[in-house]
């Protein structure tokens, strides 16, 4: 597996889902910090407000003023995960895989509430899978999976997984964890994730009915071109048998 397929599946990540999980860590902002103990209600409510400051820049396209909050917030109150959550999607987001992986190592440390931790190290996994360190990654998604059941990132972390294992050609173990994602969220990239599995295994037959049982609306815009395109090319690089993956398809994972 070429290294810069491995960079452009975390780089498609980081550009499609970094609101939406950054938004999601700063729902739990109350919870954590008072679940630790660490602030008193002034405290508290100054470091709420910050992170809706920073949230709303970032809503708005304002990413240097949110990082701006979140290093204030993160000097003001060092004992809390969420500006290190912050600060860490937003270097994902830039490709500072090294920066992200730190921040959000660190942020993982800091808390310990199952689907917070849960969601740094993920974060940590992805920023691993940008460094181009596969085996770290997996190491981040597997201590993820242990605390991500019945929470939001679970789906995701399995998404890590599968990547993890499709990039080491293991596409058995990826179409079970894939699978066991979509258990959880019938989300248009896993599964897409998992039509290119079928792809890079050999099995076309499968991977065409995967792609006929959805409407085209289904798909991220980006595949509603990429996939079927994907899947012609195919037909010309899987001459062999099943069970004999082409190059073709792996620079196209998305979701990690």
């Amino acid at each position: 597996m070429k290294h810069e397929d491995l960079l452009f599946s975390s780089l498609l990540f980081s550009s499609l889902l970094f609101s939406s999980l950054l938004f999601s860590s700063l729902s739990a902002c109350s919870s954590s910090a008072v679940g630790s103990g660490a602030l008193d209600p002034a405290q508290q409510q100054m470091l709420d407000r910050g992170l809706e400051v920073s949230s709303v820049a970032v809503k708005t396209g304002q990413p240097v003023a949110a990082g701006r909050m979140y290093e204030r917030l993160s000097t003001s109150f060092p004992s809390a995960p969420e500006p290190k959550l912050g600060l860490a999607y937003m270097a994902l987001h830039a490709g500072d895989f090294a920066t992200a992986d730190a921040l959000f190592t660190e942020a993982s440390s800091l808390t310990t509430l199952p689907a917070l931790k849960a969601e740094a190290l993920l974060g940590a996994g992805r920023a691993s899978l940008g460094r181009e360190d596969l085996a770290t990654a997996k190491t981040h998604f597997l201590a993820a999976a242990e605390l991500a059941t019945g929470t939001s990132v679970a789906p995701w972390v399995m998404n890590g997984l599968a990547v993890v294992a499709a990039l080491e050609g293991d596409y058995l173990l990826a179409e079970q964890h894939y699978k066991a994602a979509l258990a959880g969220a019938t989300h248009p990239l896993i599964t897409a994730n998992l039509l290119r599995t079928l792809i890079e295994a050999g099995r076309l037959d499968e991977a065409r009915q995967l792609h006929a049982s959805h409407d085209n609306t289904y798909w991220v815009a980006s595949d509603r071109v990429e996939l079927p395109q994907l899947l012609k090319n195919s037909d010309r690089t899987h001459p062999g048998p099943a069970g004999h993956p082409s190059k073709e398809g792996s620079r196209f994972y998305k979701g990690n």
